[in-house]
């Protein structure tokens, strides 16, 4: 199948980059997306952890912030 052949390659060439940070009660995921040499995809996205005894909610709630941050390779 050609898709395989297509899926082979990408593979070999995408490279993606997850940073987790843990500071403070929040927590700070970057999500990096290169291929080859060429970054396509810069997301940084925070969440604020409840506090001891709080009322549980989840990480992925309308308090979520994404930001989009700028192509670092030009």
């Amino acid at each position: 199948m050609w898709w395989k052949s297509i899926a082979r390659w990408l593979r070999d060439k995408v490279d993606v980059d997850v940073d987790l940070e843990l500071d403070d009660g929040v927590v700070v995921v970057v999500l990096t997306v290169r291929l080859g040499g060429a970054t396509l995809l810069t997301e940084r996205f925070e969440w604020t952890l409840p506090a001891p005894g709080a009322v549980p909610h989840r990480l992925a709630s309308k308090a979520a912030r994404r930001v989009r941050t700028a192509d670092a390779g030009g």
